[in-house]
């Protein structure tokens, strides 16, 4: 489940969103994102909100080295018997273009910006331009930042999480992005649509949750551990939701399977 640029399809979505405090950063959010592409081949992207505007190349983990963390998630709900926080970045005005694992990301403030800097994209790798889902995203997401995954599906089957952390935001429940539209056109939100994915949620306040042992935890730097959850709630969802995102109250919720759908914090028109 994901938004992307050219007509794709994906399964095994898995997301993570971890409200925690690290020293140096203070409270944030960090959000991991994986998915496996099927049957397509060629240039494509996914985009993903991402509920700030305080964001950059250095908020992005490179978990090539550690690919398995979100695996090792769901292997604690369903038993069986090195990447690195970056440096500042250059920036070019509002956009920033730059590769992290298999993927080259265009991270900007406004998704209306992102169309200009696609020539900064290898050509492998950048999609077919589709103003019309830029304008949905500049108005549904205003103040959100809008990151363009881009990717050649010639070399992927199921890639490295995406994973990035950003200042918490407390003014709304939890948020994780799951607006789905695999056609390269404009997402149909409150529309059912399929869904097949795990959803995980952890905070340092919760308690409770199913402890993770990360397999590859002896490749992971310490200070990228320091982002990643001991212990997450999760649950597994299949079948027929309505289009949007997920908003989860707490992370205790997600136990109780208190999850609703959230349309965009601005209704199109």
């Amino acid at each position: 489940m994901c938004v992307s640029m050219a007509k794709a399809d994906f399964k095994g979505t898995r997301i993570c969103l971890n409200d925690t405090n690290v020293p140096g950063l203070g409270q944030v959010h960090v959000l991991m994102y994986q998915n496996t592409a099927v049957s397509f081949a060629g240039p494509n992207a996914m985009l993903l909100h991402i509920p700030t505007q305080d964001i950059g190349q250095e908020n992005f983990v490179d978990t090539s080295r550690f690919p398995h963390i979100l695996d090792d998630m769901v292997d604690a709900h369903t038993p069986r018997n090195r990447g690195a926080l970056r440096s500042a970045p250059k920036s070019v005005g509002s956009v920033q273009v730059f590769d992290v694992g298999m993927y080259t990301v265009v991270l900007a403030k406004s998704a209306s910006d992102i169309p200009a800097a696609l020539n900064r994209v290898p050509e492998a790798k950048r999609p077919m331009l589709n103003p019309a889902l830029f304008d949905f995203y500049e108005n549904a997401y205003p103040d959100f930042a809008v990151a363009l995954c881009c990717f050649n599906s010639r070399f992927m089957s199921q890639a490295e999480p995406i994973m990035l952390w950003y200042p918490a935001n407390c003014t709304e429940n939890y948020r994780l992005p799951g607006i789905d539209c695999h056609t390269g056109g404009v997402p149909t939100l409150g529309v059912p649509v399929d869904v097949d994915h795990w959803l995980f949620l952890a905070s340092d306040n919760m308690r409770g949750g199913k402890q993770v042992r990360y397999r590859e935890r002896g490749m992971i730097p310490m200070d990228v551990l320091r982002l990643l959850p001991e212990q997450v709630y999760g649950a597994e969802l299949h079948g027929r939701m309505p289009n949007g995102d997920f908003g989860i109250q707490e992370p205790k919720m997600l136990e109780y399977w208190g999850i609703t759908r959230l349309a965009p914090p601005v209704r199109i028109v």
